[in-house]
């Protein structure tokens, strides 16, 4: 294989996992702490490629093995920290919401919630569910955003609160 083409094959590979990455952060798959990591280690690998190539002669078979070698390993974290089950945008949102909904079925379970507490605590649980979907919507979850959701969350607590201890 020519020099030319072992080192597009390189760039493109790189390309590709900087590409896999950016769609991991955008539809939530990778958390800004897993994306940090990766596009460091994808630095490192990239800066190991450019010093290796710097000599002229391209890269040997052994500097492209090794490169072949830590490309494969770095494929294989981004597809396991992409499909590890984190949300990246609100994980502590999302635990909150199920919580608060579990609540709102207990309550109602038990008897300490009558039909018309629970459909009025449940519209403001989807309204709350409704205002974190939004938020994630656009990829990046703001810490204003954060705030008024938890705002959001803690009145809803509140209110479920209320309604099974009156």
């Amino acid at each position: 294989m020519g020099i030319g083409k072992v080192m597009q094959q390189a760039a493109t590979r790189i390309g590709n996992q900087r590409e896999r990455i950016s769609e991991g952060v955008k539809n939530g798959d990778l958390t800004p702490r897993e994306q940090k990591r990766l596009d460091k280690k994808l630095d490192k690998l990239t800066a190991q490629l450019a010093k290796d190539a710097f000599d002229g002669k391209g890269l040997t078979e052994r500097e492209q093995a090794k490169f072949d070698r830590k490309a494969d390993k770095l494929s294989g974290k981004i597809y396991k920290n992409k499909h590890d089950g984190q949300n990246a945008q609100t994980p502590k949102g999302d635990r909150r919401a199920d919580r608060l909904e579990q609540r709102i079925a207990k309550g109602v379970e038990t008897g300490a919630l009558n039909e018309r507490e629970a459909a009025r605590l449940g519209a403001k649980h989807d309204a709350f569910e409704a205002a974190l979907a939004d938020a994630k919507s656009d990829g990046k979850v703001t810490k204003s955003e954060r705030k008024e959701l938890r705002a959001q969350a803690n009145d809803l607590s509140f209110r479920v609160l209320l309604q099974k201890n009156d």
